[in-house]
């Protein structure tokens, strides 16, 4: 309940009569007080009474179209109104929205009255994750005061990124998960020929080649499929950087669109995210409807994360860690320093043990069985080293990569930013591209302005053509 400006006029009135009485000893003064704090008190009743009876003899009842909803889409909000009193009004109401919570024509006219009645609104969520959907506020005014009384509860709805499955969208041209993998038996580009080995099917026997071998001789045939697709979404605390669009946005529709395209070519897919030093959240390589939504929930509720210690551990590659054993170990002079070489290799295992990007690729190759793709969407908060240390396990299991840079701080700079600190920042993302693609290694840079479509096909554009620039 609040003041309105009437009441805050009558109660400075009050205290200039109460004033007036106590210098001039008028009685005048004091029936003019006693009358102002009659009405006052008149009100404050009436007020009070008036909210009294809504939430006794109000019963609104919500029902909501649906509790997950897509991204660009809109529900809606109903009310059942039953009123029990006597009293007959019309009281302003409406449904409060929030930051990421946009409601068409928030307010209306709730009639209060023995028929029973339906008002509704429609919600739209403007951003990703779970929603607070709160209860019908009706605004509640009298001569002086002013209130809201707010029935009906609070539900929960989840938003989910809009994942693109239907076909003919970009036949030909999409963008590229990975390279290509070859499997034998099941196409129809012919290989080699071999020998017959039972169980082989009569009709690729190749009969005018047997005749001249002497033994039955088939023909053998590939088939070229891409191969599974796993993400891994850095979800470190550095991911929220940006102005109109985060990091972790970017990488947040980036793994949208890609896992449509995976899922629409019958292929298996799998999500992990990984923070400085753990695995946040993770969802096995599947197909299927039920892997989409999956994918769906996850992608959802996705957050930036601090680490527990503050920092990422910043490790030497693991070829230079060897490199400097090796040469140590072959220096006579340098026997001294064995327990100091011994005690460093130890702490490189241990920062590789706790560095969340590595447990993300070595949990991954244990669990898929098969050599797939990873595409990591990271800003490189992980570091250089601890990147390239990955790369060589995903490569070691068989895995390929590719590397899709977050916008950087640079792409969008803003006003009061150093332009010299921007620059050093541009300089040190380039030489990063520039070394992750010596190691062979695909990069693919998305920026704020740029659609994940537009960054992929470039990236594919460039691979395709043997490009090396940006």
């Amino acid at each position: 309940m609040e003041l309105k400006n009437g009441a805050l006029a009558m109660s400075a009135s009050s205290l200039l009569f109460l004033a007036l009485g106590v210098l001039t000893g008028g009685a005048l003064f004091y029936a003019s007080l006693a009358a102002v704090v009659a009405l006052l008190a008149a009100d404050t009743y009436r007020y009070v009474r008036l909210t009294y009876d809504i939430k006794r003899q109000l019963r609104v009842t919500r029902r909501l179209s649906k509790s997950e909803i897509l991204l660009g889409s809109s529900l809606t909000v109903s009310y059942d109104l039953e009123y029990s009193g006597s009293q007959r009004m019309s009281l302003p109401c409406c449904q409060p929205g929030g930051p990421r919570l946009t409601v068409k024509e928030p307010s209306a006219i709730v009639g209060l009255g023995p028929v029973r009645q339906t008002i509704e609104f429609e919600v739209s969520p403007s951003g990703r994750g779970k929603h607070t959907i709160e209860g019908l506020s009706i605004e509640v005014e009298t001569a002086f005061f002013r209130g809201k009384v707010t029935l009906g509860g609070s539900d929960t709805i989840s938003a989910y990124p809009y994942i693109d499955v239907r076909p003919g969208r970009t036949a030909g041209h999409g963008p590229a998960v990975g390279d290509e993998a070859i499997r034998e038996g099941s196409g129809t580009d012919f290989s080699h020929l071999r020998e017959y080995v039972p169980g082989d099917s009569v009709r690729n026997v190749d009969w005018a080649r047997s005749s001249t071998y002497g033994s039955l001789v088939v023909k053998n045939f590939e088939d070229v499929r891409s191969k599974p697709a796993f993400l891994l979404i850095d979800v470190d605390a550095s991911m929220e950087t940006g102005q109109a669009k985060t990091e972790l946005e970017s990488a947040v529709e980036l793994a949208t669109l890609l896992s449509g395209r995976v899922l629409l070519e019958n292929e298996r897919i799998g999500v992990a995210c990984f923070s400085g030093s753990d695995v946040t959240a993770y969802v096995p390589m599947a197909g299927g409807k039920h892997q989409m939504a999956r994918i769906r929930q996850l992608l959802a509720s996705v957050r930036a994360e601090s680490d527990s210690a503050g920092h990422r551990h910043q490790s030497p590659p693991l070829r230079e860690v060897i490199a400097a054993q090796k040469a140590f170990g072959k220096d006579a002079d340098l026997e001294g320093l064995s327990a100091i070489i011994e005690e460093a290799i130890r702490q490189f295992n241990v920062n590789v043990r706790e560095d969340g990007f590595i447990k993300a690729i070595l949990k991954v190759s244990r669990s898929s069985g098969v050599p797939c793709h990873f595409v990591v969407a990271t800003n490189l908060s992980m570091g250089m080293a601890s990147l390239l240390n990955g790369v060589r396990i995903a490569r070691y299991f068989g895995h390929d990569v590719t590397v899709a840079l977050a916008p950087h701080v640079w792409y969008e700079p803003r006003e009061g930013v150093d332009a010299g600190r921007c620059y050093r920042k541009y300089r040190e993302a380039m030489e990063s591209i520039a070394r992750l693609r010596s190691y062979k290694v695909d990069v693919v840079e998305m920026s704020a302005a740029q659609r994940p479509e537009e960054a992929m096909l470039a990236g594919r554009t460039r691979r395709v053509r043997g490009v090396p620039g940006r």
